[in-house]
């Protein structure tokens, strides 16, 4: 397995053990798992699709990633944040809080990542 791969899953582990550990503790309620799911879902399909573009095409890494994590934060508010919100759920704006939350941790554990592997070329 690759190096990228394993931190990736290591850091969305601790994101996963933080995340339950954080709500058991303060008790606002349950977690929202689905937004952990998704970040973490589609950061290893994006570090996985930069990674193989740009062996094939040397130079591309970063516009790919970069537009890849565009298109997937526009997708991750207009898919899980945007209906919670309209749709004035129970807690919606801790669930709205968690999703950003969780996606700001996933970029900053992503971007080291990308960042390592790129100075590594």
């Amino acid at each position: 397995m690759n190096s990228w791969l394993i931190r990736l899953f290591v850091g969305y582990s601790l994101m996963f053990f933080f995340h339950l550990i954080a709500f058991q503790t303060i008790g606002l309620g349950k977690p929202y798992w689905l937004g952990d799911l998704y970040w973490a879902g589609t950061g290893i399909s994006l570090l996985g699709l930069a990674k193989s573009i740009d062996e094939s095409r040397p130079g591309k890494f970063s516009s790919v990633y970069l537009f890849g994590g565009l298109i997937r934060m526009l997708l991750g508010v207009a898919i899980v944040a945007l209906p919670i919100i309209i749709g004035e759920k129970d807690n919606f704006r801790q669930l709205s809080l968690e999703f950003i939350g969780a996606y700001f941790y996933c970029l900053i554990l992503e971007s080291i990542i990308a960042i390592s592997w790129v100075k590594k070329q």
